[in-house]
């Protein structure tokens, strides 16, 4: 087995050593969470190792699920040559990591290699697609939210299981799509202190206390919508700050603990909007500007048609109408017809 591991082993580090990524053409929710690692362990991002431990910076809570998502988009990978001798095992004849040991690395860009040069593709980028950035900023209002759920949890000795997390979490990620983390953070604090109560009472105790909080927050919550029943705003606890990926999200969108989840869905829907409609906008418009520059081109005119089209679209003219303009009305394009029609 130690020798099945040793060439398992081998086989990893080569593999690791030969992947490379293109920076500039990752998903939009990747290369945002990517800025926001930077930020929490700078400058080890770029120019060394680190491990999960010291992401700690990155999300209020579930760090490691954010980690996941970059390790599995294949942008950060464990690295076998420099991570613990304990970090690996066998598993019925596979390879497994043991997460907490594995020591990571920034994956090199095919283009520019690893360190700063791949990072900077990153900055200056614009992040408008929202079928991935609205999912990343619920993860990330979940984590908070789920953050000061156990931080209350704890407080009053309750401890739920991992499947009533679950539902916690899902039922928290329905309704930070009209409230704000902040909101939630007050619908936890009365729904996990009225369990508590339960506890003290007759044929009662924490653990059946704790398992009546899923049950309680959804009615809770039924109560609110049903009766349009106004929701407290609750300050951020001192000792769960957003993280870098909080950060940005303030700095990029806007977005904190206190932004309606009716509002960010309206942000991204929007961001979104505006994306459709510039791409409708260019493949209208493909067809009539090639042949515009290839009647240009052809009557050698191209250099003094964009000068008119320059001022046409300056005095006030859209695309269209300036290309339709130019072949109506320029001596060595007039005879071709509007391409308009």
């Amino acid at each position: 087995m130690e020798a099945e591991l040793r060439s398992q082993l081998q086989k990893r580090i080569a593999a690791v050593a030969s992947w490379t990524v293109d920076y500039g053409a990752i998903p939009d929710d990747m290369a945002f969470l990517l800025r926001a690692l930077d930020r929490a362990i700078e400058p080890r991002l770029s120019n060394g190792t680190f491990t999960r431990g010291d992401c700690r910076g990155l999300s209020p809570y579930y760090v490691d699920d954010f980690i996941d998502q970059l390790w599995q988009a294949g942008v950060i990978f464990d690295d076998p040559g420099r991570s613990p001798p304990d970090a690996y095992f066998l598993r019925n004849e596979e390879l497994r990591l043991k997460n907490s040991l594995a020591t990571l690395f920034l994956v090199p860009d095919g283009g520019v290699g690893a360190g700063d040069d791949a990072l900077e593709k990153l900055l200056g980028r614009t992040y408008g697609d929202h079928s991935s950035l609205l999912p990343l900023w619920l993860d990330y209002a979940v984590a908070d939210c789920m953050g000061y759920f156990f931080g209350q949890c704890d407080l009053y000795g309750l401890s739920i299981s991992a499947e009533d997390e679950g539902e916690i979490k899902s039922i928290i990620r329905v309704a930070l799509r009209t409230y704000s983390i902040s909101q939630v953070w007050s619908l936890a604090w009365k729904v996990i202190k009225d369990a508590s109560s339960l506890a003290s009472r007759e044929y009662y105790n924490k653990h059946r206390a704790a398992t009546t909080l899923p049950g309680k927050l959804r009615r809770h919550l039924e109560s609110i919508w049903k009766d349009l029943k106004p929701v407290k705003q609750w300050d951020r606890p001192e000792r769960q700050p957003a993280g870098t990926l909080g950060q940005l999200f303030y700095e990029l969108f806007g977005l904190d603990e206190d932004s309606l989840g009716s509002d960010v869905m309206a942000v991204f829907s929007q961001r979104d909007a505006l994306r459709a409609t510039a791409s409708e906008v260019e493949a209208k418009l493909a067809q009539p500007v090639r042949r515009f520059m290839r009647e240009a081109l052809s009557h050698d005119v191209g250099a003094n048609v964009m000068l008119r089209f320059t001022e046409l679209v300056r005095s006030g003219f859209d695309v269209a109408d300036a290309i339709d303009e130019i072949f109506g009305t320029h001596p060595a394009m007039a005879a071709s017809r509007s391409i308009l029609d």
